[in-house]
């Protein structure tokens, strides 16, 4: 009995241990299912390539979406703004440039056309007017003013009274327009026009007198650092110089001798600051004394006593400039020596003193008069210019490295006639040099150049027969940005403004285009 129930127990346990070993079985089987990617039977080398593949693709697809989103929902903003508001919006750029300009040469006997290459930009606005859905594109063309159109009017005819010995243009009573200053030679002081600001000027001042007969030059400057225009005269013969410190409202107080030798002969005179201290200095030519006198300024309008530069024997300076010849940056003297028709630079040291004058012979036997200077030929080096006593031609010397001027060009004026003053500037807005020359009847004559060295003669400016020498100058006198420009003559009642008319905008061309036709 015992027996039959051991072999049943041990026939029970068997059978648990199968039953466990199968459900262990059929766990394993389960739990490995489970785990087993989905491309089970997929070689492990192809699986690796294929997520390679995958994930790119991925990457690619989610990018466009993201893009193609935010370039609908500006477009979305664009259109809504569009049709709910009125925007105007103006841009300007540079967009292309043209190199022809149009230049007219007047004379008393004809008029010319002409068209030459010059430099211009292209200036675009662009006005954008969203609600009407329209874009209006103009293309404005802006030119050097080379036609050079002036319009010539008396300075207060019939109140000058006097013969006119020398002249000055600046702000003198602090207002920010240009003013003019004469000096008479018979009633001896100096007379003050006041500008409007518009190319008029008030009645005529008497600013100053001098008690003396006054014939020579002047040059104005700030001699004493209180941000006000001084000025100063020389007179030819009598070998004095007189310096007027302002008093801020166009007068000025007395004015006190800087140097009085009534034996020297004073033909020219230039100020500059010759030891780098930032007072004013001034340059003296001594004609009979064969020399330039360098008086330098203590900043209070006052000077030391002068020092004396030999330009050699017989030379007889008659005119003299201030400029950086040889661009070390210190500033140099030039002289024009009338008898032995050389030019004479006095290179400075930068300390006040200079060196001995290193000579350029002109190569003209008539007498040179007045010196003016200016990069001609846009190599960065100074050229200067000449004009004679008795000669109706100039001459250009052309300037080198080391400070000196050698070869020379000359140009004849179609009407002979003698070249009495000068002035170099951009008259025309080229951004080359041009010439002005003043002579006899108050007329001008214009040497437009071309950045090469060459000039051509572009008009002759004549208000009328005034008689005698004339002088130019140079100002804005009207504040539109020209350059305007004044003859002054010798004669009584012969001063005259140019205004320079000219106008450097021209419109080229107009497109319209949809605010759609912009959208795509």
């Amino acid at each position: 009995m015992v027996s039959n129930v051991n072999e049943a127990s041990i026939m029970n346990n068997n059978d648990t241990n199968i039953l466990n070993d199968q459900l262990t079985d059929t766990s394993q089987k389960i739990t490995t299912a489970q785990s087993e990617p989905l491309y089970v039977g997929i070689p492990r080398n192809k699986r690796r390539h294929l997520i390679f593949r995958i994930i790119p693709v991925i990457l690619v697809i989610s990018t466009i979406i993201i893009i193609l989103a935010i370039i609908i929902s500006k477009k979305k903003s664009n259109i809504e703004e569009a049709l709910s508001t009125i925007i105007w919006t103006t841009k300007s750029s540079t967009i292309e440039t043209t190199t022809t300009t149009t230049r007219m040469e007047i004379s008393p006997l004809r008029t010319r056309m002409t068209t030459t290459k010059g430099i211009s930009t292209t200036l675009t606005t662009t006005t954008t007017t969203t609600a009407l859905l329209t874009t209006t594109k103009e293309i404005i063309q802006v030119i050097p003013c080379s036609s050079l159109q002036l319009e010539d009017k008396a300075i207060n005819k019939n109140i000058f009274t006097t013969r006119t010995a020398a002249y000055a243009i600046a702000d003198f009573n602090g207002d920010n327009r240009l003013d003019l200053a004469l000096i008479n030679m018979t009633q001896r002081n100096m007379n003050m026009l006041f500008g409007n600001g518009d190319g008029t000027f008030g009645v005529e001042v008497v600013s100053l007198d001098y008690h003396v007969y006054l014939s020579g030059k002047t040059t104005v400057g700030d001699f004493n650092n209180d941000n006000r225009i001084d000025y100063v005269v020389i007179n030819e013969n009598n070998g004095f110089i007189l310096v007027s410190l302002s008093n801020g409202n166009g007068t000025f107080k007395r004015p006190h001798v800087l140097n009085n030798n009534p034996g020297s002969f004073l033909y020219g005179i230039a100020v500059g600051d010759f030891n780098d201290d930032k007072y004013l200095d001034i340059a003296v030519a001594v004609g009979n004394q064969n020399s330039v006198d360098v008086y330098l300024g203590k900043g209070n309008g006052t000077f030391f006593k002068e020092t004396r530069y030999d330009t050699g024997i017989n030379t007889f300076p008659e005119d003299i400039v201030v400029a950086d010849f040889n661009n070390d940056g210190d500033q140099d003297i030039a002289v024009v020596n009338k008898k032995s028709q050389s030019i004479g630079i006095f290179l400075g040291y930068g300390n006040g003193t200079f060196e001995a004058p290193k000579t350029s012979y002109i190569g003209d036997t008539l007498y040179p008069f007045r010196l003016a200077f200016g990069d001609f030929n846009m190599d960065n080096l100074l050229d200067i210019v000449i004009t004679y006593q008795q000669a109706d031609f100039f001459t250009v010397m052309f300037g080198y490295s080391n400070g000196t001027v050698g070869d020379s060009t000359r140009f004849h004026p179609r009407i002979a006639t003698k070249l009495k003053d000068m002035l170099v500037g951009d008259f025309n807005g080229d951004d080359y040099l041009d010439i002005a020359f003043g002579y006899h009847n108050c007329r001008i004559n214009m040497f437009v150049g071309n950045g090469t060295g060459n000039f051509e003669e572009q008009y002759v400016i004549s208000p009328g027969s005034l008689g005698g020498p004339s002088w130019v100058g140079v100002g804005d006198f009207n504040g539109d940005g020209y350059k305007d420009l004044i003859c002054i003559g010798e004669k009584v009642n012969s001063q005259y403004i140019f205004l320079n008319t000219c106008k450097r905008y021209n419109t080229e061309s107009i497109e319209t285009k949809t605010y759609a036709e912009q959208l795509l």
